[in-house]
């Protein structure tokens, strides 16, 4: 609004007659005159502006040459288009051109290697004020150089465009240059750290061991590999929020010895029980050391999980602790059935020759007869359990689970009654004397679940039947059950559900590997408050397998008689034993007896035997040396041989009777053993007497 218009406005208000105040009319009158010589201003320094640019142009020009950096102007017109007003020397070293060649080009911005646009959107985007530029530009030997370029616009009289731009330029090819390598060189760098970062990782979570980075100030996760992950059950980031106490069965002594020493070393592994997301525990191998990265200290700890091992070790003390018992039953056996062999046959011999009306004296041996029977059957049950014996052969599960079930009978005779439910004509199965740890282990466990006190109301039943030609073996209690959630954990390794001290969460694993052994499976079936259900199914073998297992002898001994008076030799270096097999035998035989080895071999060289009555240890030469011995000196001889024997067989015993078809008697024997054996060798002697006597008479 110039002079004349404010006049003229003015004019009309005082002509308009209105009821202004006078307060009003002088506001409007001086915002009004304020509008005009504000516009006056502006117009006033824009000239001003342009004619001081004009005016000092040379005199800038002439400053401006003396700079290292070579200064410039530039008129934008209403195009966008740069012309080139002047520049400083410099510049035309640097580019090639002159200034009326940049512009005959078509200005600045043809210089530029991506043309005028993006420096003008460059000049758009300043909004009037000193920006700094960095772009490249192309000389006139197509050489590419990169600049860096100080800009002050110039506004026009609204202050709305830009119309001119100062400004100073610096060559910055060589700084680019550097820093792109430099760029490169750390992209490469982070591209090689990432590679090796992956690969580390790779081969960290393929280790088989758990591996932990700790904090030494807080004990927290830093780092974690997947076998930890997966050992422990937690997700990489659960474990990174996690303290190494969270996972420790005890409070961890070793953070703090760790933390406090300098040794760099390490420590020897240790033991550790650590606790899985599910509550599980699991047995850790864990060792620890301090560790130095990138000027930061972490405990580095390192846990091979050793459930495996640790079952093993304790199936290996079980192991040798039945070997213990079963060197221990070899010898008690054979000190006992020493014994047994003559009060056993002595009594029968006395109850033999009594007369019937010496009746209460007949009862009181029968007693006795019975009581020593008794022992004999529980040091056979204890052989039978304790032996080392790992060959497979064909077995009778009624005969072992009877084995078992009288060694387990003080375990369960004040809790539970048992009740027998078996299948007649089982098959045999294919097993060996493990298959004893099996169901002793099932009996004891299905005992212990059932209170004392009341056996009359609580059962264990155990039951054999054929399935698809596999022998079933199970073993049910009425006992307290097994929660839902503890079942499907119930063989796995070191979960137990017995108080603390009762159980090493072992058994049932080490019958799981047992069965699995011997091509079977076992399953359990169980109802919390009601009672559990053992099965074991094996495979059968066919009917005609016949199981190795010798029937209890007859307590009513069948009169020594034979066909005919044979010679026998016994050697046994108990003389009760030798004495109690001669007074059986005569006077119908002629019986000889041998205190050992040697005497044995004199007694060979002066007369030929029917059959020899052979212990199989003895001190100085044993059963087996003297056999070897015979059948160097007498062919013929050795194979009259009966061996006897007290306890288990030896290794040198067993490869022995697998070279062997030799007869073997276990004590204490019976007298209906001594005749058996004897009406076996004098029916096989008669037969090979008119075989020969057939071929003489054929010959002559």
């Amino acid at each position: 609004m110039n002079k004349e218009a404010l006049i003229d406005k003015f004019a009309r208000l005082v002509e308009s007659g209105r009821d202004v105040s006078p307060t009003t009319l002088r506001e409007q009158l001086a915002a009004d005159v304020e509008a005009l010589l504000a516009a006056e201003r502006r117009r006033f320094r824009s000239t001003s502006v342009v004619a001081m640019s004009e005016e000092d142009a040379v005199r800038y020009r002439a400053i401006s040459e003396l700079a290292s950096d070579w200064v410039y102007a530039v008129r934008v017109d209403e195009n966008a288009n740069l012309n080139l007003e002047w520049a400083t020397g410099a510049f035309a070293e640097l580019t090639g051109y002159r200034v009326d060649e940049v512009n005959d080009l078509g200005g600045w911005g043809k210089l530029l290697r991506n043309g005028s646009d993006a420096y003008t959107a460059a000049c758009e985007l300043m909004e009037g004020h000193p920006s700094t530029l960095e772009y490249p530009i192309v000389t006139r030997t197509g050489e590419e150089l990169w600049l860096r370029d100080y800009a002050c616009p110039e506004l026009d009289a609204t202050g709305e465009r830009v119309v001119r731009l100062f400004g100073a330029i610096k060559n910055v090819t060589e700084e680019v240059v550097a820093r792109e390598a430099l760029r490169e060189a750390k992209q490469r760098l982070e591209q090689r750290v990432g590679f090796d970062e992956a690969r580390f990782r790779a081969v960290l979570d393929q280790a088989g061991e758990a591996i932990f980075m700790l904090d030494p100030a807080s004990g927290g996760f830093i780092d974690v590999n997947e076998t930890a992950c997966r050992t422990l059950g937690y997700s990489r980031e659960e474990l990174l929020t996690m303290n190494i106490r969270d996972i420790e069965e005890e409070t961890p002594d070793w953070f703090t010895s760790i933390k406090l020493s300098d040794a760099k070393k390490g420590t020897a592994p240790t033991e550790r029980y650590h606790v899985r997301k599910d509550g599980s525990k699991v047995p850790v191998e864990l060792a620890l050391s301090r560790r130095r990265y990138v000027g930061q200290e972490y405990i580095l700890a390192v846990a091979r999980e050793i459930t495996e091992r640790k079952q093993m070790e304790i199936q290996l003390a079980q192991a040798d602790r039945l070997a213990s018992v079963g060197v221990l039953a070899a010898g008690v056996a054979h000190e006992i059935n020493n014994p047994l062999v003559y009060i056993l046959n002595n009594v029968s011999y006395v109850l033999s020759e009594l007369p019937e009306n010496f009746a209460e004296l007949r009862s009181a041996l029968r007693e006795a007869r019975s009581g020593a029977e008794r022992v004999r059957d529980i040091v056979k049950d204890l052989k039978t359990f304790a032996r080392s014996d790992e060959r497979m052969g064909p077995t009778d599960v009624r005969a072992l689970l009877e084995s078992t079930v009288k060694v387990a009978e003080n375990e369960f005779k004040f809790r539970a009654r048992i009740v027998r439910n078996y299948a007649a004509d089982l098959p045999m199965v294919e097993a060996s004397s493990r298959l004893g740890q099996v169901f002793l282990n099932l009996l004891l466990n299905a005992a212990h679940a059932i209170r004392e006190g009341d056996p009359d109301n609580n059962t264990i039943t155990i039951s054999t039947r054929s399935e698809d030609d596999r022998v079933v073996v199970s073993i049910k209690d009425t006992g307290s059950g097994i929660e839902p959630d503890k079942l499907k954990r119930i063989f796995d390794p070191f979960f137990t559900t017995k108080p603390v001290g009762m159980g090493t969460g072992l058994g049932l694993s080490i019958c799981r590997n047992i069965v699995t052994s011997l091509s079977g499976e076992i399953h359990v079936q169980s109802e919390e408050g009601v009672g559990s259900t053992f099965s074991v199914y094996l495979p059968a073998l066919g009917r005609e397998q016949k199981a190795m297992v010798v029937s209890p002898p007859s307590t009513v001994p069948p009169p020594l008689t034979a066909s005919r008076s044979l010679d026998v030799l016994v050697v046994d270096d108990d003389a009760f034993v030798a004495r109690a097999i001669r007074r059986l035998l005569r006077p119908r035989h002629t019986v000889t007896l041998a205190g050992g080895g040697a005497q044995a071999l004199e007694c060979l060289a002066r007369s030929k035997f029917d059959i020899v009555f052979c212990d199989v240890m003895m001190p100085n030469m044993t059963g087996m040396e003297l056999h070897q011995e015979v059948k160097r000196r007498y062919p013929d001889m050795a194979e009259r041989f009966v061996f006897i024997t007290g306890g288990p067989f030896t290794p040198e015993a067993r490869d022995l009777f697998d070279r062997v078809t030799n007869p073997c008697i276990q004590k204490p024997f019976s007298p209906a053993d001594l005749a058996t054996v004897l009406e076996s060798f004098c029916f096989q002697r008669e037969t090979l007497e008119q075989l020969v006597s057939g071929l003489r008479s054929s010959v002559g």
